[in-house]
């Protein structure tokens, strides 16, 4: 990838989004930036 960061927005932050999509995304740090994270319950999110 170049040197730019893929900005990634997270919608949804159930079991699936925390056991597996959120880790995943930060395992690739170097060329992802989560800029967003959001879901239906406040506390949530």
């Amino acid at each position: 990838m170049s040197n730019k960061l893929l900005k990634v927005a997270i919608v949804g932050t159930g079991m699936i989004a925390n056991a597996g999509h959120i880790p995943a995304w930060k395992n690739l740090k170097d060329d992802v930036e989560i800029i967003a994270v959001s879901d239906m319950l406040e506390e949530r999110a």
